[in-house]
């Protein structure tokens, strides 16, 4: 019986033409650009931030300044975005994260107040404003000193259920006053609602010597305690 050449013509081109297609597919599967994952609209998700959530209207963040003081304070995120800064002005910090806030905030007060600014930002996770807290929220009340204070800083005093805590009292708590201040001319820096702080006298003499009832605390309060200065 003979074979007809024209069938395995066919067959080796039918071969031919699968291979090319596997080959075909093959590197298309590997030329094709890797995405990720897709979301409902087709765009892209974007990239997760792991330093810290990100801040938003209506929160409100704590800023610490090592070299000044009087930039201390609890600020709202507003509806814009941004925070006020007495002496400052507007720094927008709009869905950064803290880290984010401390090098915007850091090169902000360069510019125009400070050398040197080293800046630490706390993302407060309560909404509820600083001026409605009561004094025993927590337990304790988060006091800075500053000036000649034998342990300046943040410090967490503890609070009492039936009466309130002085600020010579709290001073001594936390180490006392150094031999060369000035008490009579020591001063309060508050925290407004509005992110600005008021300066209230402080007679940390008057007090000691039992001429003046000591002055109570608040949340946040900053103590203030100058040098000194002695006339020649």
């Amino acid at each position: 019986m003979k074979r007809c050449p024209h069938i395995f013509l066919t067959f080796g081109a039918l071969v031919f033409l699968g291979a090319c297609t596997t080959t075909d597919i093959t590197s298309m599967r590997q030329d094709a650009p890797r995405v990720g994952p897709i979301t409902p609209s087709g765009e892209e998700p974007a990239p997760v931030e792991s330093s810290g959530k990100r801040l938003i209207p209506g929160e409100r963040i704590e800023i610490f300044v090592k070299e000044d003081p009087s930039f201390d304070g609890i600020y709202p995120v507003r509806k814009g975005g941004d925070i006020i800064i007495p002496k400052v002005g507007r720094i927008n910090v709009d869905r950064m994260t803290p880290s984010e806030a401390e090098a915007k905030i850091k090169s902000t007060l360069e510019v125009s107040q400070l050398n040197t600014a080293t800046v630490i930002v706390d993302h407060l996770a309560s909404t509820k404003p600083a001026a409605a807290r009561t004094q025993t929220e927590d337990h304790h009340l988060n006091l800075y000193f500053t000036g000649l204070v034998n342990q300046p800083g943040p410090h967490r005093i503890p609070q009492r259920a039936t009466s309130t805590i002085g600020a010579y009292e709290s001073l001594l708590i936390s180490g006392g006053i150094s031999r060369f201040a000035d008490e009579r001319k020591s001063y309060i820096l508050r925290l407004q609602e509005d992110g600005s702080r008021e300066k209230l006298h402080l007679n940390l003499e008057a007090i000691k010597l039992g001429n003046q009832a000591d002055v109570a605390v608040q949340d946040h309060d900053i103590l203030v305690v100058p040098e000194r200065i002695f006339g020649f």
